[in-house]
């Protein structure tokens, strides 16, 4: 009981620091040239937390690459453009 009730803790205390580091580097960081390298080091960084939790890194919170990714990355990125 006590092995789930800590892989619980550590795992919302994860996302509790993934979410301030995203939301941090977004606020506080007016440079958006530095804005940029921060949230693309936010994928490196959710890797290493999801293997410390026992997962397979990012495979392991679901983020894959299918044989479409590439498509799929053009649609949304020009949805998010276009917004």
């Amino acid at each position: 009981m006590w092995e789930k009730m800590k892989k619980i803790i550590i795992g919302f205390g994860s996302f509790i620091i993934l979410n301030i580091y995203f939301n941090a580097s977004t606020h506080f960081i007016s440079n958006s040239i530095m804005q940029f390298f921060c949230l693309l080091l936010f994928f490196p960084i959710a890797s290493y937390i999801a293997r410390i939790n026992g997962l397979h890194g990012l495979k392991g919170l679901g983020v894959i690459k299918s044989h479409n990714w590439l498509k799929h990355f053009i649609v949304s990125f020009l949805e998010g453009a276009c917004c």
